[in-house]
């Protein structure tokens, strides 16, 4: 339409060059006639880019509001995340914010036009109450369920399902379950779900108990001590241990711990975004999406990349929220 009505007034203009034109006389015409044929033509070049100018000056209005248009219909929702633990959330050597959540993250939003994604880095307590205060709209750090958080936020469907391995020495007998690991010893922070895991089985078992040392020492230094032998066994996230094996030569096996014995340690393996309480429209549309992402396989390949591994959760875990 725009374009229409540009070459209308050019064609006005054309015009109006063609009757200057026409109005000047033949053969001998006086040197007055002449002047007054080029005054003519002039003063209707002039027209002519007045006539330009304005319809350019009115294309640009109008692009520039339908450009201020199309940016109000686009609402920007912040998320934020802690930026760890590797292989979910972390900056990369590039210093660019990476891992498995935040690329569910933008497949979501890349099939939500009518939001732009912001995502911003804080440390971890301070996510929850950037949510509650409404700061943001999002948390993403590959959170878990959680009886109290339930009750303060919302949860999106799952995008990946956790598990646990059992790592050991090269060559150990391999541990599939806290029977098999009663009396052998392992390091654990004092407050993890692993450990808590442990403490139940222990309870259950007093009389041949696991043998847990808590530390505060990082992954790696832990998985030194298996394999030096300084404890029997560790049991940790089979994501987070592909990406220390990317970056230690460890000698060391995994095996999968057996469900009984995740049952320990939760019930609920899957991984979730956080919303706030009124964020329930945004919350339901990026579920639509995330059902979609199992749906067509995109999961799947994501967590294969990620993981090495199809960690997706149940079919069934798509049919409602779980608050």
């Amino acid at each position: 339409m725009k374009v229409k009505k540009i070459t209308k007034l050019l064609a006005a203009v054309l015009s109006i060059g063609i009757f200057a034109a026409g109005c000047g006389s033949t053969g001998s015409s006086s040197a007055a006639a002449s002047s007054a044929g080029e005054a003519q033509a002039s003063s209707a070049e002039k027209s002519s880019e007045s006539a330009v100018s304005q319809a350019e000056e009115s294309q640009t209005e109008t692009s520039d509001s339908e450009t201020s248009a199309a940016a109000a219909d686009v609402t920007v929702i912040k998320a934020v995340t802690g930026a760890a633990p590797k292989p979910y959330v972390y900056v990369d050597e590039n210093n660019e914010l990476t891992g498995y959540d935040i690329e569910v993250l933008k497949e979501v939003f890349d099939r939500l036009p009518q939001y732009d994604l912001e995502i911003e880095i804080s440390d971890f307590s301070s996510i929850f109450s950037g949510l509650t205060s409404g700061i943001y709209q999002i948390g993403v750090n590959s959170f878990t369920y959680n009886e109290e958080r339930v009750q303060s936020y919302l949860y999106s469907y799952p995008y990946d399902k956790n598990a646990y391995t059992v790592i050991q020495k090269t060559g150990a007998e391999p541990i599939t379950s806290f029977e098999e690991a009663a009396g052998h010893t392992t390091e654990g922070s004092a407050s993890g779900a692993i450990e808590n895991g442990i403490a139940a089985f222990n309870e259950q078992h007093a009389d041949n108990p696991i043998n847990i040392t808590f530390t505060e020492a990082d992954v790696p230094v832990i998985l030194q001590h298996v394999e030096d032998g300084s404890i029997d066994f560790f049991i940790m996230d089979p994501a987070m241990y592909k990406t220390y094996l990317e970056e230690y030569p460890y000698d060391l096996q995994a095996t999968d711990l057996k469900q009984e014995s995740v049952d320990l340690i939760t019930k609920n393996l899957n991984a979730y975004f956080l919303l706030p309480q009124d964020q329930k429209e945004l919350r339901d549309e990026i579920n639509v999406v995330i059902k979609e992402l199992h749906d067509d396989g995109t999961l799947s390949e994501l967590t294969q990349k990620w993981f090495g591994r199809d960690l997706t959760p149940e079919e069934d875990q798509y049919n409602e929220p779980i608050n």
